[in-house]
């Protein structure tokens, strides 16, 4: 392990998983991307067939459109049996629009957060997962939120377990002053870790080194 003069403690980072972890976060995220792609398609089957029952109400003449609506609308006008039918066309506006968004998620998805993750780039594949997470919620059945909620979880697991890690190693090098006492910062009190390869000390909170 090495120094990293940039971790700060609540400030949680994505680092390298264990081969078992990367495995297991590479398939929450594969059904994430799935799920997104199955809702997506879900959506548009619903808003196609939203249209056709609109066209083909909106076809219909005033008779038989009384019939299919119910004895409610047996007096109502033409106007107010269009605006009775309006409903099935904001239906399948809003399934079409849900579907194409899924469609975008699911190559957002896995452009953003699969394949970084494939290449062993993962800061870059978490830094999209809390969005993609809640885009699951909406967008993804709720299933695909769950997958991609739980991949973020491991990744965070991982690198909580390297930081402590490396801040155990880092304290175990910490040599200490004539007093006994580690060295604090001299702006902001903090407690700083000794650099073994600069021979200096580093304040998380501040972000400097002090001699």
């Amino acid at each position: 392990m090495t120094y990293n003069p940039n971790y700060s403690v609540g400030e949680p980072q994505f680092r390298q998983p264990s081969p078992s972890e990367k495995e297991k976060i590479r398939g929450l995220l594969n059904w994430g991307v799935i799920f997104f792609f199955v809702a997506a398609v879900v959506f548009i089957i619903a808003g196609v067939y939203e249209s056709v029952t609109y066209a083909t109400l909106k076809a219909m003449s005033d008779a038989s459109l009384k019939d299919f609506l119910g004895s409610a609308y047996r007096n109502a006008t033409r106007e107010e049996l269009e605006l009775a039918i309006i409903t099935y066309l904001i239906a399948a506006i809003v399934l079409l629009v849900f579907g194409i968004v899924g469609l975008v998620l699911a190559l957002y998805a896995r452009a953003k957060a699969l394949i970084p993750l494939e290449k062993s780039e993962f800061e870059e594949a978490g830094r999209y997962l809390n969005l993609l997470t809640v885009m699951g919620f909406i967008f993804g059945l709720v299933i695909a939120g769950i997958c991609i909620f739980k991949a973020k979880e491991l990744l965070k697991k991982s690198a909580v377990r390297m930081s402590m890690s490396t801040m155990a190693v880092s304290t175990s090098n910490t040599p200490a002053t004539s007093s006994g006492e580690v060295h604090r910062c001299q702006i902001c009190n903090s407690m700083m870790n000794f650099n073994p390869q600069t021979r200096m000390w580093f304040c998380d909170s501040c972000k400097r080194y002090q001699m």
